[in-house]
């Protein structure tokens, strides 16, 4: 064997090194970036999961007054915080993502109000009234797009 085979045969070994060392880093790369969306979807979807929880808990049992005060003005935060967006009555609009509504049948005014409705009318009036009363979360939908919590209906239980 000559001097120049053996030059030709260490080119060609740097050459098969350099093309495993490339195919090496775009593995790399692909492998850092699928592992980098699962986390961002996992994230996403536990994200969705706290959100949902703080509303489904509520769904079949019975509250006071005091609780859907709270749970209404936690939805009302949430919108503002979200930005979702307010008709000319001053009611949030359903954005179809992470707008909530919450919306209140009461017996004993045969009346159903918006969430909107109490806050504005003012939660220490409502609490006053409605403090000892028990509700009861009759319906609950969700997001299509995010699968986040949409809507909900209480309906009051007693006089």
């Amino acid at each position: 064997m000559g001097k120049h085979s053996i030059i030709v045969k260490r080119e060609v070994s740097i050459n098969m090194n350099k093309t495993l060392i490339i195919i090496i880093l775009i593995f790399l790369v692909i492998m850092g970036t699928l592992a980098g969306l699962i986390l961002a979807n996992n994230a996403r979807a536990n994200e969705i999961r706290r959100h949902n929880r703080q509303y489904e808990q509520y769904v079949g049992t019975e509250i006071w007054g005091t609780e859907l005060a709270t749970l209404i003005n936690r939805a009302v935060d949430q919108n503002r915080r979200n930005d979702v967006e307010l008709d000319e009555y001053n009611h949030f609009i359903d954005n179809g993502t992470n707008s909530i509504k919450i919306e209140i049948e009461m017996i004993t005014i045969e009346e159903t109000f918006s969430m909107e409705r109490i806050y504005h009318g003012g939660m220490s009036e409502f609490m006053r009234g409605f403090n000892f009363i028990t509700f009861k979360a009759t319906q609950i939908e969700y997001h299509e797009q995010t699968g986040k919590v949409s809507r909900m209906m209480f309906i009051q239980l007693e006089d």
